[in-house]
């Protein structure tokens, strides 16, 4: 029975006896404990039930615990591939660098989407630039050559 129709067969029944209707009235439900469980039930296979949204938290999940200690180590990297005398202007290239470009890789993601009509296809984009963040640091030496 549609949940519209049980509304109408509760208020039906409310203005006739003023209290809902009980379990054994009920042919679609055994128990009131029984049909908190099934509402607990929907909830959870609703919330992330198909495969592509597992798939998608999953991923999720393993980037943020990849590229959060990439990030967070990214500056030892900087101060330990700079001489100390160039420190300061290197850390704010790299400070306004990430501010700056913040958009490219959402911007790219959604014009190789729209022009190809595939999503599959416009997340190659953020592959590319992995790729491309990759060859850079492999051409960056490392450490600074410090005179002693």
């Amino acid at each position: 029975m549609p949940i519209s129709a049980r509304r109408r067969s509760w208020s039906q029944a409310s203005s006739v006896s003023r209290s809902p209707p009980s379990a054994s009235s009920r042919p679609d439900r055994a128990s009131p404990s029984s049909d908190s469980h099934r509402c607990r039930a929907r909830i959870l296979g609703g919330l992330f039930g198909t495969a592509a949204e597992k798939a998608y938290i999953a991923y999720g999940l393993l980037v943020g615990i990849a590229f959060g200690p990439v990030q967070a180590s990214s500056r030892s990297y900087l101060a330990r591939s700079v001489s100390p005398d160039e420190a300061g202007r290197y850390f704010g290239l790299y400070a306004l660098s990430g501010r700056a470009t913040s958009f490219l890789a959402p911007a790219s993601v959604a014009t190789v989407t729209l022009l190809t009509g595939s999503a599959r296809i416009g997340m190659v984009a953020l592959v590319a630039f992995l790729a491309l963040g990759l060859v850079l640091l492999l051409r960056t030496p490392y450490p600074a050559h410090r005179p002693t």
